[in-house]
């Protein structure tokens, strides 16, 4: 066993926190939670799995470690240090600095092999931000190592201030609002809201830069792009800049935003207004940088409109996801490939699927009135993951496209033709897709009316449980959909009825992922809810 220092309380670890300055050698410093190193596996159970039961945020007393695949009715250790090590001891791969490290108490694992080991968080600001490197041990007679312990890959966690989640509204629809539609702030801990004044008109999507401070907002009809301070609460607009062709056309905005993995820069989905060409506007997303939320450079896209855009966590490559118009009409949507490496080729389409296969062959397509979270991304960049939505009477389904090949996969091998990931309601269609950082499960919306559900499926087609699926219940259907990074949580937005006496305002619920079940629920006084982003 490596040389770790022992304790018998959690006293130590508020030393531990103060001290964690050291800087991150991830590949990604500003993700939560991150994985790195390699496991040491039982011959038995395999390679022990360790996560955590949520982000950890500054403040949360709940904050835990969880253990996967160890040996049942044993003991497992986990080890919390400011930094992380490459060792290897008698075949046991260690993967934090064994000379800081500080051992948790010992927990007794289950009958079926898992375990939990708490780790309040303080709340202390000048945490926020810092790094830990933890790694579990478990007690495994067939352990490949001679120490007969098992291993786990080393788990980096960001602290984090406390969650937030941001929530753009319409307040009307006819005629368009003059401005000053609102964001609301939902502190994620303590359940209040709040309202962010804005000057913008249909706040549709919003994305947070990479330390949190600050928050981007799409104003869709008046063609701008807002920034937000969310060190402030609540958030403050400091700023609207203006896109490079602006348009009050209704049919024709930007629709989706997304930063960088290295928190660098900001993509924007522009569609029109003609002669220019549909494109994704590029701008500094770097609050340190002297040209932060400036416009850079432009990237055309051949297509009518962009429905959705994914950035590879590797920040090499971006995905877009977009139907070409008529979108009256069957469409087949198109999804492309865009090189994201500085250098001459930065811009560049390097691959495409033409037309996206969904049900029936070509007679799927994007619907013509909703833009939801329609793509989804594996967190190791192998998979996309494409809603489709059937017109002419087709089904709705989800494609998966392998990012190696860029071909979509089978997923009923057995048929001779290609299928796709079926909706659990016959007729419904997907209303949000969003996978955690772990990347086992796919979360998607089933809209159905008052028969909706949330539903999450294992989505990895080489895992043996590919497919298996579980769902909840919603009263109304939802439209966007967001996973916590950790997994634990998933929040729903559904934009109520008008037609129900009385009229059902929207709503964003909270679905805990371990029950299932709606825990929390708001409700707001606004015409429609659009496309939230966490922090």
């Amino acid at each position: 066993m490596p040389h770790i220092r022992n304790s018998n309380s959690l006293a130590p670890i508020a030393v531990l926190l103060s001290t964690a300055l050291a800087p991150c050698q991830a590949p990604n410093p500003h993700a939560p939670l991150e994985r790195y190193g390699a496991p040491t596996a039982s011959t038995v159970s395999g390679a022990p799995l360790l996560w955590t039961n949520g982000v950890a945020h500054l403040g949360d007393a709940g904050f835990a470690f969880t253990h996967r695949c160890v040996a049942p009715n044993s003991f497992v250790l986990t080890a919390v240090a400011p930094a992380p090590s490459v060792l290897a001891i008698s075949g046991l791969w260690v993967n934090v600095d064994p000379l800081s490290a500080v051992l948790l108490p010992p927990q007794l694992t289950s009958p079926t092999g898992t375990a939990a080991t708490g780790l309040p968080v303080p709340l202390q600001p000048s945490l926020a931000g810092l790094q830990l490197y933890a790694q579990g041990f478990t007690l495994d007679a067939n352990s490949a190592s001679s120490l007969q312990l098992t291993g786990s890959e080393g788990l980096r966690v960001r602290l984090r201030q406390e969650a937030q989640l941001l929530v753009g509204a319409d307040l009307f629809v006819t005629p368009p609002n003059p401005g000053n539609d609102p964001l609301f702030a939902i502190d994620l801990l303590s359940g209040a809201t709040s309202i962010v004044s804005t000057t913008g008109n249909a706040l549709y999507h919003t994305a947070h830069s990479k330390d949190g401070r600050r928050a981007f907002v799409l104003d869709r009809i008046g063609g701008n792009l807002l920034v937000l301070d969310t060190s402030q609460s609540p958030p403050v607009q400091i700023l609207s800049r203006r896109l490079q062709q602006p348009t009050t056309d209704p049919d024709i905005q930007p629709t989706v935003l997304r930063v960088t993995p290295d928190g660098s820069r900001l993509l924007v989905g522009v569609a029109g207004p003609a002669p220019m060409p549909v494109r994704i506007e590029v701008y500094d997303a770097d609050p340190a940088s002297p040209t932060f939320a400036q416009y850079l450079t432009s990237i055309p896209v051949a297509v009518s409109w962009v429905s959705d855009l994914r950035i590879a966590s590797h920040g090499q490559t971006a995905y877009v996801y977009a139907a070409i118009l008529p979108l009256s009409s069957p469409v087949s949507p198109w999804f492309a490939e865009i090189d994201l490496t500085a250098g001459p080729g930065f811009g560049t389409t390097l691959r495409t699927l033409v037309p996206v296969r969904g049900p029936a062959a070509p007679t799927s397509g994007i619907s013509a009135t909703t833009h939801g979270r329609l793509m989804a991304m594996s967190p190791d960049a192998r998979y996309a993951y494409l809603g489709l939505w059937g017109v002419l009477s087709a089904p709705s389904e989800i494609a998966i496209v392998d990012l190696a090949t860029m071909l979509q996969v089978d997923c009923i091998p057995a048929t001779p033709e290609l299928d796709n990931l079926s909706m659990s309601i016959v007729g419904a269609v997907p209303g949000g897709l969003d996978m955690d950082l772990l990347g086992e499960e796919l979360w998607f919306g089933e809209r159905s009316g008052a028969n909706s559900l949330v539903t999450a499926i294992q989505a990895d087609p080489l895992s043996p449980s590919f497919g298996t699926r579980r769902s909840v219940s919603v009263p109304r259907s939802p439209e966007f959909l967001v996973v916590s990074p950790a997994g634990e949580r998933v929040w729903i937005l559904d934009n109520g009825s008008s037609s129900s006496s009385p009229p059902a305002r929207p709503t964003v619920s909270e679905i805990d992922t371990a029950t299932m079940m709606v825990t929390r629920t708001w409700s707001f006084p606004v015409y429609r809810l659009h496309w939230p982003s966490m922090r």
